[in-house]
C-alpha cells in the first residue's frame, strides 16, 4: 500500500485496531486471529493424476480346465465294518471292507474302481456313519434269517 492510497478513513480504522490489540495485550487475552485474503483457484482438471491416470490393466484370466465326467471325479473312500464280534482267543473275528463315494449330499456304496451303485442321502452322522449303515444293511439282506444271524451282542462290562 502506497501513501497516495491512505485516506483519513483508512488511517482512522488502523489506528482503532492498533489501540484494541494494545488493550487486549494488557489484560493478558491472546491476540485475535488475522486470516489473510487468499485468492481462490479451481485446479485445472485435466491436471488431476488421480482422475487423469490411465486405467490398470486386468490380468488375463487363466483357461479353464475341460471339465471331468462324474464318474471320473468320484474317488471311492475305503472303510471297514465289524461282521462278527471283535477278536476273542483264538477267533480273529472277522470285518467287511467296502467304499463309498459322495456328491454333495448324497452317498453311494461303490466298487475299487469308483463305480457308485444306489445314491442315498447322508444323515446327520456323516458320510462315514451312512456308509456303515448301508453296508450292514447289504450283509444282513445276504445273510438271511436265522438264529446265527442275529445282531452282534457285546457282554456288558458293568460300566453302565
Amino acid at each position: 500500500m502506497s501513501d497516495d492510497e491512505l485516506t483519513p478513513e483508512k488511517i482512522a480504522a488502523a489506528i482503532e485496531r492498533l489501540e484494541a490489540e494494545k488493550r487486549r495485550r494488557s489484560e493478558g487475552k491472546p491476540a485475535a486471529p488475522v486470516y489473510i485474503n487468499v485468492e481462490r483457484t479451481l485446479a485445472d482438471p485435466t491436471s488431476n493424476p488421480i482422475f487423469n491416470s490411465p486405467p490398470t490393466r486386468r490380468a488375463k484370466p487363466k483357461a479353464r480346465k475341460a471339465a471331468k465326467p462324474r464318474e471320473a471325479s468320484l474317488t471311492p473312500v475305503p472303510f471297514y465294518v465289524f461282521t462278527t464280534p471283535k477278536a476273542i482267543g483264538d477267533d480273529p473275528g472277522a470285518i467287511a471292507e467296502s467304499y463309498y463315494v459322495t456328491d454333495g449330499k448324497l452317498l453311494a456304496l461303490c466298487d475299487a474302481a469308483g463305480v457308485p451303485g444306489e445314491w442315498h442321502p447322508i444323515s446327520e452322522r456323516g458320510p462315514l456313519r451312512t456308509a456303515q449303515h448301508l453296508l450292514k444293511q447289504r450283509l444282513a439282506a445276504r445273510r438271511g434269517t436265522g438264529p446265527d444271524h442275529r445282531p452282534i451282542v457285546y457282554p456288558k462290562l458293568g460300566l453302565a
